[in-house]
């Protein structure tokens, strides 16, 4: 998968989830994104207990996640494993690993990284009978308009048009008139501030 392709996805799923995300429930999104200088970021948080942080730098990126129900999972584990972040972490650019804190490393059971536009990924796996939440968690970058709008339906209990999924794997923003034509009694002018400040 490359860069490209994650903002992609990741818009998408920004898109659809502040469109279906009532702006007095906004606490409840399940991404939170943004940008700074040449630094692009979204963590994601189901509320379940897995979270999943994408930080975008140039042709550099990391997808760092956490399934609390991992066996990877130290804070559940018998004796904390300090040489797991060790190896997980081995070899990763300064660059990419200081965007983490301390607190948010610890919260890792899967990582990967590319420092070539995602042509090729980095990932050092640690069991091979615990996919670490790897699956279920980049399962949210969806491959089609047809899988976030399937998502969003089971997730949100609503619908997302696929009209404005297209556009968006198109890689365009939804106008105010399409999104109002979508979801007629959408705040199309509060979804597109909000999600100008984050894209």
């Amino acid at each position: 998968m490359t860069i490209n392709e994650i903002k992609t996805k990741l818009r998408a799923l920004l898109f659809a989830d502040i469109v279906l995300t009532p702006a007095e429930k906004d606490y409840l999104r399940v991404l939170n994104a943004g940008s700074e200088d040449d630094l692009k970021w979204a963590i994601l948080d189901n509320g379940g207990g897995e979270r999943m942080w994408v930080y975008i730098k140039g042709e550099s990126a990391v997808i760092k996640g956490f399934d609390h129900e991992s066996e990877l999972n130290q804070f559940s584990a018998d004796e904390w494993d300090s040489e797991f972040f060790f190896r997980v972490f081995e070899g990763m650019p300064e660059e990419l690993y200081s965007l983490f804190t301390e607190e948010e490393r610890d919260e890792t059971t899967f990582c990967l990284w590319t420092t070539d536009g995602g042509q090729s990924w980095t990932e050092h796996p640690q069991k091979a009978d615990d996919d670490s939440g790897k699956t279920w968690l980049m399962g949210y970058l969806f491959n089609s308009p047809e899988e976030l709008c399937e998502w969003a339906k089971n997730y949100y209990e609503d619908e997302f048009p696929i009209s404005l999924a297209k556009t968006l794997f198109a890689g365009g923003t939804p106008t105010a008139e399409e999104i109002i034509s979508a979801v007629p009694d959408c705040d199309a002018a509060r979804v597109l501030e909000v999600f100008s400040k984050a894209d």
